[in-house]
């Protein structure tokens, strides 16, 4: 059994997890001063190896994560692992169902509020990634301290809730060029689309093969929606275009977290 990251260990060179830091978290945004500050001291900032294991499926959930730089993944399936991580590709039924690079996001909230076990492979995806160790008890003890975080919990497992269920949709009903180019317009950073920096976790995510994907991005090129600008980066010429091929129906700049 691999090892698990230690939870109340420091690292000197990360950043404090301070209520300032904490009321950049959307479910925390909201909390009284004295129940955060108490929050605060009970959680730890770790810096991480690509690889380490963060929760494994069916064990009881005693820990949230706080994104702080870095990405993190959520695997379903029976990976074959390179470095650590789930290796795209020969990795057997499954995919990279949840990637997160942006800071403030949460993993493994729902399990810790629910009680019920972990689904998923929670691991980290790259060097450095900084993460704060959110106890389970602390969580429960800010919500009983603050009512009304609990209205801001199930804001934020709604927002989780609907996004997977936008994937699922869109993973049965879009074929795989749809699937990029939706994947572009929900991704992108005002007119810049910036993939994952393995083709291979793209094509995990979209359940397609890196060949098609490839092939996807080549097809849009052609049609002039989009340019490469480098390795994983692209300009979206036509957003529009792209939006109404992809069925993207929602905001695509809300964060999806």
């Amino acid at each position: 059994m691999e090892p698990r990251p230690p939870a109340t260990v420091p690292d000197p060179d990360c950043p404090t997890g301070d209520p300032v830091l904490l009321r950049s978290v959307d479910w925390l945004a909201g909390a009284p001063r004295e129940p955060l500050d108490d929050f605060a001291r009970r959680c730890a900032v770790l810096r991480l190896a690509r690889g380490t294991q963060l929760a494994r499926p069916g064990e009881a959930p005693d820990r949230a994560w706080v994104l702080l730089q870095g990405r993190l993944g959520a695997w379903r399936g029976t990976p074959r692992l390179r470095g650590g991580v789930p290796e795209q590709g020969v990795a057997g039924p499954g995919l990279w169902y949840w990637v997160a690079d942006r800071p403030g996001t949460t993993a493994g909230l729902e399990a810790v509020v629910s009680g019920l076990p972990v689904l998923a492979d929670l691991r980290v995806m790259a060097e450095p990634t900084d993460v704060l160790a959110v106890p389970a008890p602390a969580v429960h003890d800010l919500l009983a301290a603050w009512p009304e975080g609990g209205l801001a919990v199930a804001r934020h497992v709604a927002g989780r809730l609907q996004a997977l269920t936008e994937q699922v949709v869109d993973l049965v009903v879009l074929d795989v060029p749809r699937r990029v180019a939706n994947h572009l317009v929900r991704h992108r950073d005002g007119d810049v689309a910036v993939l994952p920096p393995s083709q291979g976790e793209l094509a995990e995510r979209l359940a397609a093969s890196r060949q098609r994907v490839n092939r996807a991005l080549s097809d849009l090129t052609r049609r002039g929606w989009i340019a490469p600008l480098g390795p994983g980066r692209y300009a979206l010429v036509d957003l529009p275009a792209l939006r109404d091929f992809g069925g993207v129906v929602d905001d695509p700049r809300r964060p999806r977290r």
